[in-house]
């Protein structure tokens, strides 16, 4: 599901206070959090569901800073502004709003635009038709190292199914049946987890939520699952 990917991803994140986090990732992580809380709360009747509470409150404290200062810096705003919190009412009303907004358009002093990805997907016709070759996928390690596939017209399906164009044998852990795909638009190539079970990961440890595409560049690397399963866009 969706909403667990996003949870994750602030958990894998858990004390990282830097960067920006969108909208998506700030809401389904909080969520989550409060339905567990209202969970062990109704438990708190018994001493063990009172302890259990208190154990998660303390164990999400700082994922739930983190992620909250990483979305004020999405809209621009330093993460000290989080303690205009303390204000009774206004202060949570000024907050909420704040949290709600769309991410900062384009890089700010924070880092790039969480949907600066998907914004440049969303608008192809605004990228330059490739023209210096055709793109292809190279597998740079694991059991396919070596291989290269075209993309083509189509795109193709990287995982264990008999119809994926990059196709894994089954004792190839971190694999699922249709895992992610890769198509290009007006020679830019897009990368799409396809919900697989493992993850689909960019080189620099960013795990793609399912369904969301990535424009990469010739050279960007990705991997299926683990590092052992990297691939890479190249020419050919």
């Amino acid at each position: 599901m969706e909403w667990l990917n996003w949870v994750e991803q602030v958990l894998r994140k858990y004390a990282q206070f830097d960067g920006r986090s969108r909208r998506k990732e700030y809401w389904y992580f909080m969520l989550f959090y409060y339905c567990v809380v209202l969970a062990f709360s109704l438990l708190s009747v018994v001493v063990l569901g009172l302890i259990l509470l208190n154990i998660f409150v303390l164990a999400m404290f700082i994922p739930c800073l983190a992620v909250t200062v990483r979305r004020l810096h999405d809209i621009g705003r330093s993460g000290v502004w989080m303690l205009i919190g303390l204000v009774p009412v206004l202060g949570w009303v000024l907050l909420v709003i704040w949290l709600c907004q769309e991410s900062e358009p384009g890089d700010n002093r924070y880092g790039p635009n969480p949907l600066g990805q998907k914004a440049a997907y969303r608008s192809p016709a605004q990228r330059p038709v490739v023209s210096q070759g055709t793109l292809a996928i190279k597998c740079v390690s694991g059991t396919l190292r070596g291989h290269t596939y075209r993309i083509g017209s189509e795109g193709i399906v990287l995982g264990r199914a008999p119809n994926c164009a990059v196709r894994y044998g089954e004792g190839v852990p971190g694999i699922s049946n249709q895992h992610c795909c890769v198509r290009q638009e007006r020679g830019v190539p897009v990368l799409i987890d396809l919900n697989s079970r493992y993850g689909t990961w960019l080189e620099n440890g960013k795990k793609l939520p399912p369904n969301y595409p990535e424009c990469l560049s010739v050279g960007s690397k990705f991997y299926l699952g683990s590092p052992s399963n990297m691939c890479q866009i190249i020419y050919m």
